[in-house]
């Protein structure tokens, strides 16, 4: 949207210069008629944007073009404009097995591009933007406008001594974040915003990191949806007898009974031991065949 495009949408001609009073008020009258909360018109999300768009364009006009240069030129140099992407930050981190079932909080320690907080906006905390709510009568209106006080780029470091006005610097960055439970080796977590913050055309982007979740081996347990999966061993005659056995779970030890007459592949279930506490520890039993059945054949009969 140009600036003529701007002045129309907010009821000026294109030959009006208005002020950012003059402005603010044609926006609040248009947003107290076309909010979506009361304007119920099929495109009312656009026709409120519309005007957002049209106040922004006329409270932050961007640099014409300069002549002699391709148009597109100064577009794709615009600071609010670009699209800039950060290449993110890879990360490996490692958990216990019983943190992969039950689920984590982690702490996360790297090394990045970090905004200067010595030169960070303090009217919109580095944010570059700030929301302002209108009230009119029952209704609030919410609206995110420029910071007038940065021009948009969350900072004022130009004569910063601790960045020499870059508005950055490197240090370690430590954060705690929430691993779910059921979390597999090798799962890919992607924090988006925490990664470096790069500096484009005097604006400051965020990256992502990418987080490569590494789970210890448990050579007794595995995860299988959301429940916890082990094999155990019984002898044909513990299967045809009933027998208790110590196993191990992520709450740590236990007994386990396994009924009389249990066949092969029976699966014994511990509630609530699983993902989160809300799946189960599933035991799949596998009896072993004696090669020697003479031996079991008199112990049945001894009993």
């Amino acid at each position: 949207m140009n600036k003529a495009e701007a002045l129309k949408v907010l009821g000026f001609s294109t030959n009006d210069n208005p002020e950012e009073k003059e402005i603010k008020k044609a926006f609040k009258k248009k947003a107290v008629k076309l909010h979506p909360d009361v304007n119920k018109a099929d495109d009312a999300d656009d026709q409120f944007k519309k005007i957002n768009e049209a106040q922004d364009v006329l409270l932050n006009p961007q640099p014409e073009p300069r002549h002699g240069r391709h148009p597109m030129e100064d577009f794709f140099n615009t600071g609010p404009r670009v699209h800039f992407s950060v290449p993110p930050i890879q990360k490996n981190i490692k958990i216990s097995f019983k943190d992969s079932v039950l689920g984590c909080r982690h702490k996360v320690k790297v090394d990045k591009n970090s905004r200067c907080e010595d030169c960070k906006c303090k009217e919109c905390d580095g944010r570059g933007a700030v929301n302002q709510t209108i009230n009119r009568g029952n209704i609030m209106f919410s609206s995110t406008f420029s910071c007038q006080k940065c021009k948009g780029e969350g900072r004022n470091s130009d004569n910063c001594k601790t960045c020499s006005g870059k508005g950055l610097v490197f240090k370690t960055s430590e954060f705690s974040i929430k691993i779910p439970g059921g979390v597999t080796n090798g799962a890919v977590m992607q924090l988006r915003g925490f990664g470096n913050i790069e500096s484009h055309n005097g604006r400051l982007y965020p990256g992502d990191i990418i987080l490569v979740v590494n789970v210890e081996y448990d050579k007794d347990m595995r995860i299988q949806g959301t429940n916890v999966i082990s094999n155990i061993e019984v002898s044909l005659l513990e299967a045809l007898k009933g027998t208790t056995r110590k196993v191990k779970t992520i709450l740590g030890e236990t007994s386990l009974d396994i009924k009389k007459n249990t066949k092969h592949k029976d699966v014994v279930v511990i509630g609530r031991h699983g993902v989160e506490r809300q799946g189960d520890h599933l035991f799949h039993i596998n009896v072993i065949y004696p090669k020697n059945t003479d031996k079991l054949i008199e112990a049945l009969e001894d009993k």
